[in-house]
């Protein structure tokens, strides 16, 4: 599914497990380059659509999904599973425009 079609301020919690490895994963010979500017574009997005949830709105990562959490959220809390990292954040500032895709 396309997470842009989803308005994402319906939801005050969030759930990220590996949400672009399709592009990145799978591939016989790498993601070359097309896949890898789809990969950054996917991922600038969702960074974008994180910036202009509400404050509280609970986002929870698992391996992390590719990007940086926008500076408005705070970390929370983490814990080692296995190989990877669960992470709780916080949104803690007020919403900035998103200027779609």
């Amino acid at each position: 599914g396309d997470m842009a079609l989803v308005d994402w301020h319906q939801f005050d919690s969030l759930y990220f497990y590996n949400p672009f490895e399709s592009v990145m994963f799978g591939r016989p010979h790498g993601i070359g380059d097309a896949g890898a500017a789809i990969f950054a574009a996917q991922v600038a997005r969702a960074e974008r659509m994180l910036a202009t949830l509400a404050v509280g709105t609970r986002v929870v990562t698992f391996h992390g999904f590719g990007g940086q959490m926008p500076a408005s959220f705070a970390r929370i809390s983490t814990e080692a599973i296995d190989d990877g990292e669960l992470v709780l954040w916080i949104q803690q500032a007020g919403p900035q425009a998103y200027s779609g895709c």
